[in-house]
């Protein structure tokens, strides 16, 4: 708590050296501010948006080498997007790797897939998607453990050094 400028006397702005607030840097640093959070929420915002709202369903192992994935993808818009699907170790390391093409995208459809692993399964991220070929995309690559060939995927889905996958089916 201090004391109220408007209230101390204009000989003592000189003897104690008080100095007025400057308002003008005050205004041109929040504004600054502002417009500085305004823009990483609209950039993480856009991207985040970029692929839709992806959910991730459910997971569950079927066998040693393999694990059905059900997941949604929606887009306002109804356009095509590429997506990643991961089967990961305890250390983060990926066991499972998919690529996958959904052509209609506006009624959230829902997609079961089974991947392919090599490894032990610990946990399934969520699908990232990007409304673009696979080749010239943002997409996260593969993160195997050195040495690890990506297993080879069937059914709608391909691995890294597969030929383009085709359309995903949706699951009824």
């Amino acid at each position: 708590m201090g004391v109220n400028r408007k209230k101390v006397p204009p000989h003592l702005y000189d003897r104690y050296g008080i100095k007025s607030r400057p308002w003008p840097f005050l205004v041109l640093i929040s504004a600054l501010g502002l417009s500085l959070a305004g823009y990483l929420l609209t950039s993480i915002g856009g991207n985040i948006a970029a692929g839709g709202d992806v959910t991730l369903i459910t997971w569950k192992e079927t066998g040693i080498n393999e694990v059905t994935v059900t997941w949604a993808v929606r887009r306002a818009d109804n356009q095509s997007v590429t997506c990643v699907l991961r089967v990961q170790d305890q250390d983060r390391f990926d066991v499972g790797y998919a690529v996958a093409r959904v052509q209609s995208t506006g009624t959230e459809p829902v997609f079961s897939s089974v991947l392919t692993t090599r490894g032990q399964v610990f946990a399934v991220p969520t699908p990232v998607c990007e409304p673009v070929e696979p080749s010239s995309s943002n997409i996260p690559g593969s993160h195997f453990r050195p040495g690890l060939l990506p297993p080879a995927q069937s059914g709608g889905l391909a691995a890294p050094w597969q030929s383009e996958p085709r359309w995903l089916e949706t699951f009824q």
